[in-house]
């Protein structure tokens, strides 16, 4: 009994649905990043531009962005899901011309 050496097979590692602690911190991370970013956003929309200019924040954008940047969004969903139908369309156009198909 000696000579026998049981080995143990060998199991492959396998997906686990468990996020890695890494994915935790940089999540958090982010949020963290976010909300101060949206922070410094709302600061600059609302208070009054000679106040910013009384602290010494002389460079920023003009207010006209603050409402036009965020209405981008809206935008551009419209025109992928504008450009999406388009395009199904032409792709449909000439599915019937053909008997076999419609048979």
């Amino acid at each position: 009994m000696d000579g026998f050496v049981v080995e143990e097979p060998s199991l492959e590692p396998y997906a686990t649905p468990n996020p890695h602690p890494a994915r935790g911190i940089y999540g958090f991370a982010l949020f963290v990043c976010s909300s101060i970013a949206f922070a410094f956003y709302l600061i600059w929309a609302i208070v009054p531009t000679p106040w910013l200019n009384a602290l010494q924040i002389t460079y920023v954008p003009a207010k006209y962005w603050a409402i036009a940047i965020p209405l981008l969004f809206p935008f551009g969903v419209f025109v992928y899901v504008t450009t999406i139908f388009a395009i199904n369309l032409i792709n449909f156009h000439g599915v019937f011309d053909s008997v076999e198909v419609i048979a």
